[in-house]
């Protein structure tokens, strides 16, 4: 009956960023091993364990490029397990990871233009990394063009801390030390030492963080530190996650044929059962009105569960299989558990049995899914509506009965 979807299980999410962690350091790894190749093929260094000193010292400065794997890997990561904590827009995630091998490509060709630079001072001519010089100001320009501008047309708009005076400051800061650090080692004559190596791979290391900031939503541990959103937020892109997409179709079929519901678009939404959780789905309305289907996909359940709405007065009816006959709702909300496994058509006529008297719901409705969620709030916290919490937010304050929230924000 319903539609599986993958669920992340406890540790699953460190366990995934942790091994996206060392497969970003590969990258470090085949950059000390190509060190090595041309330190062993040249001889400009004599004696292998010299070699491999030399070619060990070059991993801070590959550790630099890998900031960039990390990064994207990250990105195409949560686009894969459909998670959404990196602040950053649907389309910059798209165009990141759409473009993920050229920018990948232009990352490492940077770092091994800067390394080989390096490695030619110990060269008998060192004049043969001249070229190599020249290139990787204009390399890391672009690299830097492209970092800065997923801060500003991507990041910015979620953050508005990260772009404005903060992107000029950053990107003033970074041209200072960049053009200070270049100057000094085009000046450097004679060749270079293992520790010579380290502190130029500190520098670059620290270059390409400062350009590459991962603002997350949630800590790997923590899942949030910040108050929980309590309102609708629509998704007029739709659901960024491909299984989670087919699943919803799937549940929907019905609904949207026989049924005659009409969609009203994708949203993210606190659970009704557990206010502190969210979930994720789209939302129909019955062709006369009266009743809301949300079909969902929560952090609880690794499923999609069904869930009718209705409004009659000053109650609220919900019709659900979510599956949590234990729940305890205020006296305004009427809620009801279903079978999972029962058919879509005896889901609505039971519902439809329960409210019958019960007339249209707001045009749209996503004010009065706040206030029905605010009312369970205010109903766990032991406290009415009419007597606000310390702490509260205005919305919370003025929300008396059901219906009087602020309307749903729309972040398109």
């Amino acid at each position: 009956m319903h539609a599986f979807v993958p669920v992340a299980q406890p540790g699953d999410k460190l366990k995934a960023i942790f091994q996206l962690g060392m497969a970003a350091n590969f990258f470090t790894l085949v950059g000390a091993v190509l060190g090595l190749i041309v330190l062993g093929k040249t001889e400009w260094v004599v004696g292998f364990w010299a070699q491999a000193w030399y070619a060990l010292c070059l991993t801070p400065l590959f550790m630099g490029d890998a900031i960039n794997a990390y990064v994207l890997g990250r990105l195409r990561l949560e686009g894969e397990r459909g998670w959404d904590d990196v602040q950053i827009t649907p389309e910059g995630r798209q165009n990141l990871v759409g473009w993920f091998r050229l920018w990948r490509t232009l990352s490492f060709l940077t770092a091994v233009t800067l390394a080989g630079k390096l490695l030619t001072t110990l060269a008998p001519d060192p004049a043969i990394g001249q070229g190599l010089f020249l290139l990787f100001p204009i390399l890391f320009l672009a690299h830097a063009v492209r970092c800065l501008h997923t801060l500003q047309a991507y990041v910015a708009p979620v953050l508005p801390a990260f772009g404005g005076r903060a992107l000029v400051w950053r990107a003033a800061s970074l041209l200072v030390l960049f053009c200070g650090w270049l100057t000094w080692l085009g000046r450097r004559t004679g060749p270079v030492t293992g520790l010579d190596l380290i502190g130029h791979g500190i520098v670059y290391f620290l270059i390409c963080a400062w350009l590459q900031p991962l603002p997350s939503k949630y800590s790997i541990l923590r899942p949030t530190r910040s108050a929980p959103d309590l309102g609708v937020t629509l998704l007029p892109e739709g659901l960024e996650n491909a299984a989670e997409r087919l699943a919803i179709q799937e549940a929907g079929a019905w609904w949207k044929g026989e049924g005659g519901f009409v969609s009203l678009g994708c949203l993210r939404l606190p659970l009704l059962e557990l206010p502190l959780f969210q979930a994720t789905g789209e939302a129909l309305l019955s062709p006369d009105r009266s009743s809301l289907l949300l079909l969902l996909i929560s952090e609880v359940k690794p499923r999609v569960h069904r869930a009718l709405y209705s409004s009659g007065g000053d109650r609220a009816y919900v019709t659900t299989d979510f599956g949590a006959p234990e729940a305890r709702f205020p006296d305004e909300i009427l809620y009801e558990t279903r079978p999972g496994d029962e058919p879509a058509a005896d889901f609505l006529a039971r519902h439809q049995q329960r409210c019958a008297r019960c007339g249209p719901l707001e045009d749209p409705p996503w004010a009065w899914l706040e206030a029905l969620v605010l009312l369970v709030l205010q109903f766990l916290a032991r406290r009415r509506p009419g007597e606000p919490a310390s702490g509260a937010s205005p919305a919370a304050h003025g929300s008396a009965a059901v219906g009087e929230i602020p309307p749903a924000r729309d972040p398109s």
